[in-house]
């Protein structure tokens, strides 16, 4: 009988940081567990939002508290780190385990490491690092099996406008977003995508806005592809759920709110696949979106054509070329180790 491989996952998720790292990588651990994998996943931190949902998965989650991940990787054939924290030393101890070191890279590490695979998705910058394999582009974006197996949308309803800042929102922005735009009588209606490791405030703002029959609130949703469907368009974050909305064709305004987000905006899809905002240091943020929106929202044209193009650039198959990588590595090791 064929021996089961092991795959081990680092990343976090918090208020702070946000969900982005683990939620990236589910797409990766649902690839795994459909080709057998016996999937483990590392943190230090996941916010207990996120890891009700993680633990209905058949995978093992080991919460390291004080611990050393690389003392934890024992017999593990392949560890994948979706982590902007680790040092340049944990890297070579992680090197020291055997196991294949797979890189997710959104170029944050200063140092130049050494690793078996690197990641980088995106179709902008250029990977520093050094490895046995590199993928680059948005072949690599991943894209979760719950938005490949969604039908694509026929019917959206005019006028409807879908908010998603992430799971955290963590500039606190979804309800002024939804505030501003309940004002222009050209939205018909707002969901709003929330979870309750959102700021107290957030949530608060975000329940009294929904006593308008306007609003729906859709709290810790399990149907997020569905309801990202059914969207006239989106505002959203500049990270993964930018990309899983262009998998949908749902035309969307992205909103670059930190630094490593700002390559949605030099990207060759920003203009063609969706429209991308600097929000980082902008006074008139929220004034500038609302406008953004609303051309965006009365314009069939350009709706219609953001949506062709997105269709176009990414095909959900991202998740299995990674694993194909990762198998030619971990029988590479083996055959090497004989």
């Amino acid at each position: 009988m064929k021996e089961q491989r092991k795959i081990a996952f680092y990343a976090n998720a918090s208020q702070t940081i946000g969900f982005g790292h683990i939620m990236r990588q589910l797409a990766l651990i649902e690839a795994a567990l459909l080709q057998n994998y016996q999937v483990v996943l590392y943190a230090h931190d996941i916010a207990p939002t996120l890891l009700k949902r993680l633990y209905l998965l058949p995978i093992k989650i080991v919460l390291l508290a004080g611990k050393c991940l690389t003392t934890q990787l024992h017999l593990t054939d392949a560890v994948v780190i979706d982590d902007y924290y680790l040092t340049e030393s944990d890297f070579i101890d992680l090197k020291q385990t055997g196991s294949c070191v797979v890189l997710f890279d959104d170029n944050t590490y200063e140092p130049s490491l050494t690793v078996d695979l690197l990641v980088n998705p995106s179709d902008v910058f250029k990977s520093k690092h050094q490895a046995t394999i590199s993928v680059q582009g948005l072949d690599y974006r991943l894209i979760r099996q719950e938005f490949v197996a969604q039908p694509l949308s026929t019917f959206r309803q005019n006028g409807r406008v879908l908010v998603c800042l992430g799971g955290t929102d963590v500039k606190m922005l979804s309800a002024k977003i939804c505030q501003a735009l309940l004002l222009q009588s050209v939205v018909k209606h707002i969901d709003v995508l929330a979870t309750n490791s959102m700021a107290k405030q957030t949530l608060e703002q975000l329940k009294n806005l929904s006593t308008s029959n306007r609003v729906t609130v859709h709290l810790d949703a399990t149907n997020v592809a569905k309801i990202m469907s059914q969207a006239d368009m989106a505002i959203t974050g500049a990270g993964g759920s930018l990309y899983e909305l262009l998998y949908l064709g749902v035309p969307t305004l992205a909103l670059v709110m930190a630094d490593n987000q700002q390559q949605a905006l030099q990207s060759p899809l920003c203009g063609s696949a969706y429209i991308g905002l600097d929000l980082r240091n902008s006074a008139q943020g929220i004034e500038n979106v609302i406008h953004q929106a609303l051309l965006l929202l009365q314009s069939a044209d350009k709706k219609n054509n953001l949506t062709q193009v997105a269709k176009k650039s990414f095909d959900g198959k991202a998740a299995t070329r990674i694993l194909d990588a990762i198998n030619l590595l971990i029988v590479k090791n083996n055959n090497d180790s004989i």
